[in-house]
């Protein structure tokens, strides 16, 4: 599942040309919610995903389904 809405001016090239964009996957054993800032003017783009099997993954101090960028909910 995409979800993909506006986020606002890039950092590099100040112009209001980046998309947030939310995916979600799940099957049996595994769930990933990635997040994607990305400019559609000069190609910036910031990347995280967060794994079900990372073992690192501290889920009381993060919320993957909260944007790390810019702080939406992954329905909004």
């Amino acid at each position: 599942m995409k979800n993909i809405v506006a986020a606002g001016n890039c950092p590099e090239c100040g112009l209001e040309q980046v998309d947030c964009k939310y995916n979600h996957f799940q099957n049996e054993e595994l769930t990933i919610d990635a997040w994607e800032h990305r400019c559609h003017n000069c190609g910036w783009r910031i990347t995280t995903a967060y794994r079900s099997d990372d073992e690192d993954l501290d889920l009381a101090a993060v919320d993957p389904q909260i944007c790390p960028h810019c702080s939406r909910h992954s329905t909004a």
